[in-house]
């Protein structure tokens, strides 16, 4: 079983979500977090005070797929996801996962 948790801009969200669901994925977590990235930083000014911005909202879906189905899940984020630009889209990893053990079926240890 593999993790894949891809962190994306916050419109694409959406279409991300209903290309998973479209995709069979049945469960998906979606956290919202923040990237701290000095490649894209920016001055703005607010109430006559200028600073700089150097922190970009992402969100982060997380799917739990099994290893045959790696690739074309992949790809059906990286689709969805994807927009014009394609310029700071966002990232996707893969992890293995050993266990999964729902909390309502694990037996109590005396």
């Amino acid at each position: 079983m593999k993790r894949i948790e891809a962190f994306i801009r916050p419109f694409t969200v959406d279409a991300v979500k209903s290309a998973l669901y479209d995709a069979g994925v049945q469960t998906i977590r979606i956290t919202e977090v923040k990237e701290l990235t000095r490649s894209n930083t920016y001055a703005e000014v607010y109430r006559g005070v200028e600073y700089e911005v150097d922190v970009v909202p992402r969100v982060a879906t997380l799917v739990y797929v099994e290893d045959q189905d790696v690739d074309r899940i992949v790809a059906v984020i990286t689709e969805a996801a994807r927009t014009e630009s394609r310029e700071d889209d966002g990232v996707i990893t893969i992890a293995s996962v050993d266990v999964v053990t729902a909390i309502n079926d694990a037996e109590i240890a005396d």
